[in-house]
């Protein structure tokens, strides 16, 4: 039975040994402090209007940054980091959505 301990400890070594994500792949982080976006979780469920509001760059390695979240957002839990490839610009977001669900902050 593994541990979240050796989860944590196999993706922090794979992340060190193919860098997959930016900035440490060379690529610019695609978003900046202060660009609205839309994150999209992982079933598929758009939330709209959210501002990122920093970057997540832990002391430690940890396996929230290993798996490549890097972006903080005004959201309800803004200390847990976002994936770049769970955001888009919300001004790209097209009104035909795809049957998800969007959800605009009031």
């Amino acid at each position: 039975m593994s541990s979240i301990w050796d989860y944590e400890e196999r993706v922090v070594a794979q992340h060190d040994t193919e860098k997959p994500f930016a900035p440490e792949n060379g690529e610019p982080l695609k978003f900046g402090v202060g660009d609205i976006v839309a994150f999209t979780n992982e079933y598929g469920v758009m939330f709209r209007g959210l501002r990122v509001t920093g970057f997540y760059k832990p002391e430690t390695p940890c396996s929230l940054y290993a798996t490549g979240r890097r972006y903080l957002l005004d959201w309800s839990s803004p200390w847990f980091p976002a994936k770049e490839s769970s955001l888009q610009l919300d001004s790209d977001v097209v009104e035909a959505h795809d049957g998800k669900v969007c959800f605009a902050p009031a």
